[in-house]
């Protein structure tokens, strides 16, 4: 019996790989952008319209590259660096129409870079303008005095779209870029919000008002943590109210009310549920490094004596070694009947 082979896969970049592409994607934007500001003197800065339209031209530039030479290297790493010159001069020009309104400026920037993460097929630039469009949301929503919102939605988005991988694997090469960078995103909006400058995304403005408004943005990641463990529980054939589906979201609930005090461990959390459950060791990696950096920044900023925050290293050892025992007592048994 013969039959034809299955076309080979194309392969694929390494993660670590695409990371220093994109770094040095936007070391060469910043070149290629000092080479405009020489030749036309710092002129196309001061004009929109010529902005708007070099910026324009660059990125159907690199659209064209992306699309006919994309598996060439150099020119895919040109490309990128063409898109992102494209994106700042672009942004310039959409800033100056809409001086008045910054609000509306970085909702526009939010729209503009998540039509990009679409249009553009290359996975590093996808992966970039999906986590540049949240950012700019967040910052948007800030404008608005409801930055502590970001953090949840940006966590539904996340769980949206990985809780459905299998579903969506036909079309990996666009979604899969644009959920590590919504991750990315989700990990950087929480870190900032929580612990380097609150007021950039509004946890100081005058929301602060309404008593659940600091909170909401982790309230809501907590939600979205319950919610992901309740599927995938179910994604294992148990359900409600079976003794272990119970236990699972129990301790969910409890992590997310300590995340309300330890703001970023709900959503870093919910990035190591969703990339262990799907086998995916960059979304896991990804997760345990933030969830490391979330609980060191905690304990750095907690205004306590040493001695109260070895205590309560301590206490949170224990919570989660019982945590631990008290899913396993609760898995065994019906485990036990269902392979009978």
């Amino acid at each position: 019996m013969s039959a034809p082979l299955p076309p080979a896969a194309k392969p694929t970049t390494p993660w670590y790989v695409g990371a220093m592409l994109g770094v040095s994607g936007w070391i060469a934007a910043i070149c290629l952008l000092g080479f405009f500001a020489f030749i036309f003197q710092g002129r196309m800065f001061d004009n929109r319209t010529a902005a708007l339209s070099m910026g324009a031209v660059l990125i159907g530039a690199a659209l064209v590259l992306f699309r006919y030479a994309g598996r060439i290297t150099f020119a895919s790493q040109f490309g990128l660096a063409l898109s992102l010159a494209g994106q700042m001069l672009l942004g310039i020009g959409i800033y100056e129409l809409q001086r008045q309104d910054v609000g509306a400026f970085w909702f526009t920037m939010a729209a503009f870079e998540g039509a990009l993460a679409i249009a553009l097929p290359n996975s590093v630039h996808r992966a970039w303008s999906a986590y540049a469009s949240a950012t700019a949301l967040a910052i948007a929503m800030a404008r608005l005095h409801a930055g502590f919102v970001t953090t949840g939605m940006l966590a539904a988005g996340v769980a949206a779209l990985w809780l459905k991988e299998l579903e969506w694997a036909r079309f990996g090469s666009v979604l899969r870029p644009i959920g590590y960078g919504l991750a990315l995103a989700l990990l950087q909006v929480a870190a900032t919000s929580a612990f380097v400058a609150p007021w950039i995304l509004g946890w100081h403005s005058e929301a602060r008002g309404h008593f659940l408004a600091p909170w909401m943005g982790e309230l809501t990641a907590a939600a979205v943590l319950i919610v992901v463990v309740w599927k995938l529980i179910e994604r294992e054939g148990i359900r409600l109210p079976q003794r272990a589906a119970v236990a699972g979201i129990a301790v969910a609930a409890l992590v997310g009310a300590v995340s309300c005090k330890a703001p970023g461990i709900a959503a870093a959390l919910t990035i190591v549920l969703l990339g262990y459950a799907g086998g995916n060791r960059v979304l896991c990696g990804l997760g345990f490094a933030a969830l490391a950096g979330y609980l060191f920044a905690y304990y750095y900023n907690l205004n306590a004596t040493l001695l109260v925050k070895s205590g309560l290293l301590a206490a949170t050892g224990c919570v989660l070694l019982a945590a631990r025992a008290l899913l396993r007592h609760s898995w065994r048994p019906e485990a036990g009947i269902e392979n009978a």
